[in-house]
């Protein structure tokens, strides 16, 4: 579908004038579609903790990929044979790391072995598909000393020993039926039957654990869940026998081999196996079929103090809780947990569901014929859906999320000592989650505001803050727009209002303001959607929970919570026009307890010139005042990472001809050494010549730029057929490498530029109540700034738009005559008619999106019919000259199809040159 729809675009522009320059004279050729299939890019890495060894996973949208142990700091390298997904690698976005990531690459913690997963064969995936059957997984074990790789057929998934550097436990899948269409099974113990009868039960497979060092292998069978402690101490597994006699739950001590059954109920289920982070406690939940109900009744058990005998067993049973609520029952969608100091265990509930006739026919598959009744094929059925203007969501915001409404659980906690259940969350304060080192938790209550914000997008909470000790529940924040940020000692959240921030303390409930003094303002002022003050995006809380670490969008600043002056860490960026974001904690990359910056280390961070596009890595020093750029140039860096036991750090680098390679380098931060080889796929093919900062003013005088990429070959003074591609802001991609895949928008730039043309990515700020006309005069603002740069050709000027980007194509050509052609992919072309039709995707309605994000109105359409109707593109269909071509699926869930019907008819009309690509099985994207 996407290489016929590419045609068409390239077709339809020829016929519009914008010849393909010629290529057949150059020594390198064009990129085509197959070309793009088969471009191979990272989809996974792994670094080893001694940082000797790096892994990644490298694949294209079609055809074997491959896996790679290769050393940081040597020449050795290990390549495999990854095969092919057996479904086309992301279907979204074809080539953009759908292929599986760094779960499916690991080390042992000693980097002395490497472990992968691998599919069948390109070749072998057709045969069979032809035969009917199903794509079995395969793992490779790498001994990195050697190059040795043992393989083991039929895996489902394979950890290591966690710190320990001896085991690594590889799960087998089920035996496959006869005629069986798919490969591992999923984890169905833990939800209910489709049907809507009682739960369904899938036994465990084999358990292969092998020593590392000696090679021994031990088989554990019929292994349902499994899984080390972080220490390595330990391995824990489910049993699931296929008669249910022998299950429970069992551990071996990996010092000793001994081996200890924890809990064993013939009949029962166990699920949701969870470690603590120290490796001191075990949860798991212990569930038993009930006559009558979908779901099970499930029991929340907990192990403590594990030694030579076995561990300490508490249980939780709801049946034995006499205030535990009427119809409802743990919820196996919940992995239970204990807190940090051992005094509670923390789970979650849901309400019963009772097997009724015919349940299971209804929304679960999405489409509207099975949302009835009716559906079951019951005589005295009704197929009937009721909207009430009182209901806080839409009925098709209920059927979209009726899956994730199915498995909500409420957090709850039970304490041993006391015998204590609480319930934390309820219909009142829903979302509820336990803060650091587990003192508090903090809960959101949409309620009083869910309705409103349904309406204008406008989104609110109160916040909760609830003692676990004892479950009380205190009023901390009534009406918070911006959400909260707790602190790496539990203890406080900061919170951000009318343009400060501030800190909330949980134990006291005093609230302190932390900037109103400081000397900068932390107000995201280039923030062009219909908010009120939003923040410039949050950075984090220090180690210590001293200070906040704060961006007023160029510099990063220490703010002390105990009131002392901020102190500006960086420096040097809004002088500069530097933007310094995104700080890295190294070590929450391997520990998550690990939170906050450690201030007390060098803070390594992005770098990025907002006017040059220059782009590296900068670190500031403890006691080293301003940020020292380490790496800044006409390229994109990112990826930054660090071995957990050793100074190398790894990074991604990139230009514009060069892809995003990694690279390894020490403590010192001197250029890397390079580890991967994208680049090398570029040899055959014409290429960009480079790329040209335009600058230009947008509307109401805001300074903006736009990148000109240049065709192969580009000689100055020579003009060229140019597609102008925008969405919203892109020229921060000016130096970044633009990977020749198969867009789902069906429009990729680095094709275009093989293929003769330049290409132009302007950026556009807009205007509340005229995101139509203000796009409109920065996109010709731009187009003519560009043209005078001497590339364009004036009259051979075409222009290309997805979604809201198809939208201003729609609409700037109904006010210039720039564009000899334009492309509108599920382009909005009429702002009042969209603003009551929902977002089929969502299940919302699109005056959300119109009053509080990408429309960028203030209010409904009948408070603003002027603007709502000179912001829409049929409004001018009198205007157009440009040849149009668009795209607008009959099933886009997100723009809905009328919206191009609307604008192709009028055009049509109006005796316009338009033309309309409908792929009616497609969604929003293809």
């Amino acid at each position: 579908m996407l290489p016929r729809m590419r045609r068409v675009l390239l077709s339809f522009l020829v016929l519009a004038g914008l010849s393909l320059a010629a290529a057949a004279q150059a020594p390198k050729r064009a990129i085509t579609v197959d070309d793009m299939l088969a471009w191979k890019s990272l989809q996974g890495t792994a670094l080893s903790h001694n940082g000797q060894w790096f892994a990644y996973r490298e694949g294209g949208a079609v055809g074997n990929g491959s896996a790679v142990f290769r050393q940081t700091h040597g020449a050795t390298a290990y390549r495999f044979n990854l095969g092919e997904p057996p479904e086309p690698a992301g279907r979204g976005m074809p080539g953009r790391g759908g292929r599986g990531g760094a779960a499916n690459l690991g080390f042992s913690s000693d980097g002395r072995f490497g472990a992968y997963l691998a599919y069948p064969t390109h070749a072998q995936q057709a045969e069979l598909r032809r035969q009917h059957k199903p794509s079995e997984m395969h793992a490779g074990i790498v001994d990195l000393a050697t190059g040795k790789e043992t393989t083991l057929a039929r895996v489902r998934r394979f950890a290591f020993s966690g710190s320990n550097p001896d085991w690594i436990a590889v799960q087998m899948l089920p035996p496959a039926p006869s005629g069986a269409a798919g490969g591992a099974a999923g984890r169905s113990a833990r939800g209910a039957a489709a049907a809507g009868g009682p739960p369904q039960y899938t036994p465990g497979t084999d358990l292969i654990l092998r020593n590392l060092r000696s090679g021994a292998v031990l088989d554990i069978g019929n292994v349902g869940d499994f899984g080390f402690d972080r220490q390595g101490r330990y391995l824990a597994w489910t049993v699931s026998s296929p008669d249910k006699s022998g299950n429970g739950v069992e551990y071996r001590d990996l010092r000793t081999g001994a081996v200890r059954t924890l809990d064993s109920q013939a009949g029962a289920v166990y699920t949701q196996l969870a470690w603590n982070e120290k490796g001191t406690a075990l949860a798991v939940l212990r569930g038993t079929d009930v006559k009558g109900f979908q779901d099970r009744r499930y029991d929340v058990l907990g192990f403590t103090h594990f030694g030579p005998e076995g561990a300490s067993e508490t249980i939780f049973a709801p049946a034995a809780a006499a205030n535990f609520p009427k119809g409802f029952a743990v919820s196996p969608d919940r992995a239970p947990a204990w807190t940090e100091n051992l005094d509670a265990m923390l789970f979650g509930i849901h309400r019963r569901r009772p097997v009724t006739s015919g349940a299971g026919s209804g929304a679960a598959a999405g489409g509207r014929g099975g949302r009835g009744a009716a559906a079951t094929g019951a005589a005295d059925s009704v197929d009937l859906e009721i909207w009430n203007y009182q209901d806080p969501r839409l009925q098709s915001e209920q059927i979209v999320e009726e899956g994730r409404d199915r498995n909500f659980s409420y957090l709850c906690e039970y304490r041993p000592a006391s015998h204590q259940f609480l319930r934390l969350a309820d219909k009142t304060v829903k979302n509820v989650t336990a803060a650091p080192h587990d003192r508090y938790a903090i809960g959101l209550s949409i309620a009083p505001y869910e309705l409103e914000s349904h309406l204008n997008g406008q989104t609110y909470a109160d916040i909760y803050v609830i003692a676990l000790a004892t479950g009380k529940r205190t009023l901390a924040l009534r009406k918070a727009r911006w959400g909260e940020h707790p602190a790496p000692d539990g203890t406080q959240f900061a919170y951000y209002k009318d343009g400060n921030w501030y800190v909330y303390n949980m134990a006291t409930g005093a609230s302190r303001n932390l900037t109103a003094a400081a000397p900068v303002s932390f107000v995201n002022v280039e923030d062009d959607h219909n908010l009120k003050k939003p923040p410039a995006p949050f950075v984090g809380w220090s180690r210590d929970s001293r200070d906040l670490l704060l961006s007023d969008l160029w510099d990063i600043w220490k703010v002390p919570i105990d009131g002392s002056a901020a102190v500006n860490l960086t420096g040097d960026g809004k002088r500069d026009g530097i933007r310094y974001r995104n700080p890295v904690n190294f070590a929450a990359e391997y520990d998550p307890t690990a939170l906050g910056f450690d201030l007390t280390k060098p803070l390594y961070m992005n770098a990025y010139g907002e006017w040059t596009k220059k782009d590296g890595i900068a670190v500031v020093e403890p006691g080293v005042a301003g940020a020292r750029r380490i790496m800044f140039e006409e390229a994109s860096y990112g990826a930054l990472s660090k071995a957990k036991d050793a100074p190398v750090y790894l990074y991604t680098r990139q230009t514009y001809r060069q892809p995003p390679d990694f690279y390894a380098t020490g403590a010192g931060f001197t250029p890397g050494a390079k580890l991967t080889d994208l680049e090398a796929q570029l040899k055959p093919f014409r290429w960009t010549s480079g790329t040209i900062l335009v600058n230009y003013i947008g509307y109401g005088g805001v300074r903006l730029q736009g990148a000109l990429h240049l065709p192969p070959d580009y000689v100055k003074g020579k003009q060229y057929p140019t597609i102008v591609e925008f969405y919203e802001k892109m020229s921060q991609n000016a130096y970044t490498f633009i990977p020749p895949v198969v867009e789902s928008d069906g429009f990729n730039i680095a094709e275009y530029l093989s293929n003769g043309y330049a290409v132009f990515d302007p950026d556009i700020h807009y205007k509340v109540d005229d995101p139509g006309i203000s796009s409109s005069v920065c996109l010709e603002n731009a187009v003519k700034a560009a043209i005078a740069t001497g590339v364009p050709d004036p009259k051979h000027i075409g222009i290309h738009g997805h979604s809201w980007g198809g939208y201003q194509t729609a609409f700037v050509i109904t006010q210039t005559h720039l564009f000899a052609a334009a492309v509108a992919g599920a382009p909005l072309t009429d702002m009042i008619s969209m603003y009551g039709v929902i977002y089929k995707n969502a299940g919302i309605t699109n005056g959300q999106i119109f009053e509080a994000s990408q429309g960028r109105f203030s209010g409904p359409p009948w408070k603003l019919w002027a603007a709502y109707t000179r912001n829409s593109p049929i409004h001018g269909v009198e205007n157009v000259t440009t040849a149009l071509l668009m795209v607008s699926d009959f099933d886009d869930g997100a723009v809905d199809f009328t919206q191009g019907m609307e604008y192709f008819n009028d055009l049509r009309r109006a005796h316009k040159r338009v033309v309309l690509l409908d792929y009616p099985s497609q969604n929003h994207l293809l």
